[in-house]
């Protein structure tokens, strides 16, 4: 690792404890190796990025400015899509783009509510509701698309997927990505796997219909969302 690499990415504060702000992309020391600002940008959206590896993403004051690649979530990216009738699965979030993996598929959205709020919601407002969208983000905090939320709530639980959810931080606020985990071809579902947690008060079949269906969906032990999988749950699969 640079020294003046390390230090031109963070700004520390006065309890020694740093804050990534801005990227080491544009860095004279990898200029010189990439040739150019520009051929460097390419870098903030690898792991050659500090800020990338670690799932932050760089502020308004990264001397890349427009070139930064490492700003998506900020920019609110979202590819083409339509939502489509998928049948006994309800609707679904389709890309009207090729997609490439790791490519950000858009921000997932809602209302932020604890624990307490989410538990209430279950066994009153969502009791006889079919199609609610829960997403943990980790203990005491759960983002609820049922009544306000992006299109991307429609995006469907597989077991077989080809998307993930992953949780960046933005300004020190953490955020919840979709991104593609392999190529999706245009016209295509986009589907990831709630994973680890059930959430409801009753079983709920999947109907993902891959090859390695589990049959119902979020059997395994209850996990926080993590910086590398999410833990979600919706009543739609």
């Amino acid at each position: 690792q640079n020294k003046n690499t390390f230090e031109s990415s963070h700004l520390c504060l006065q309890n020694q404890q740093c804050v990534l702000s801005w990227c080491n992309c544009s860095n004279p020391f990898l200029c010189s190796i990439h040739g150019s600002p520009q051929s460097a940008a390419l870098f903030c959206d690898s792991e050659e990025c500090l800020n990338y590896a670690i799932k932050v993403e760089c502020d308004k004051s990264c001397p890349l400015g427009g070139m930064c690649l490492n700003q998506r979530l900020r920019r609110r990216v979202l590819i083409e899509n339509r939502i489509e009738y998928m049948g006994k699965k309800g609707w679904g979030f389709v890309n009207l783009e090729d997609v490439v993996p790791g490519q950000l598929i858009g921000e997932y959205c809602g209302e932020l509510i604890n624990d307490n709020e989410k538990q209430r919601r279950l066994e009153s407002d969502y009791i006889d509701n079919e199609n609610f969208y829960l997403l943990d983000i980790e203990k005491d905090l759960t983002i609820d698309a049922t009544k306000k939320g992006g299109v991307t709530r429609f995006i469907n639980h597989s077991c077989d997927p080809n998307a993930k959810a992953e949780k960046w931080t933005v300004d020190g606020v953490e955020r919840i990505g979709i991104f593609a985990i392999k190529h999706i071809p245009s016209g295509s579902e986009v589907t990831f796997d709630y994973d680890f947690k059930r959430v409801g008060l009753k079983e709920q079949k999947c109907y993902c219909g891959s090859a390695n269906c589990r049959g119902i969906l979020g059997r395994r032990k209850e996990q926080k969302l993590s910086r590398d999988e999410s833990s979600s749950s919706s009543s739609s699969s």
